[in-house]
């Protein structure tokens, strides 16, 4: 997730940065892609040759029927 990325990568900006981190991880530990995902906003695959595809999340109210 996005933490997790930025605890790897450093701080995020915006979109651009997070691409431009994602691509200079690819190309040091030699991986195709990642999948950044970041809780209401989505999530994020990106690809080594810098093509980006960006997934909306949908929020759903969820009702706990355990009654802890």
């Amino acid at each position: 997730n996005l933490s997790e990325f930025e605890r790897v990568a450093g701080k995020v900006k915006n979109k651009k940065d997070l691409i431009d981190k994602s691509l200079d991880i690819m190309r040091k530990v030699s991986i195709k892609s990642i999948l950044v995902t970041m809780s209401e906003k989505g999530m994020i695959l990106i690809l080594d040759n810098g093509k980006n595809y960006y997934f909306r999340s949908k929020a759903i109210e969820v009702n706990d029927v355990t009654g802890a």
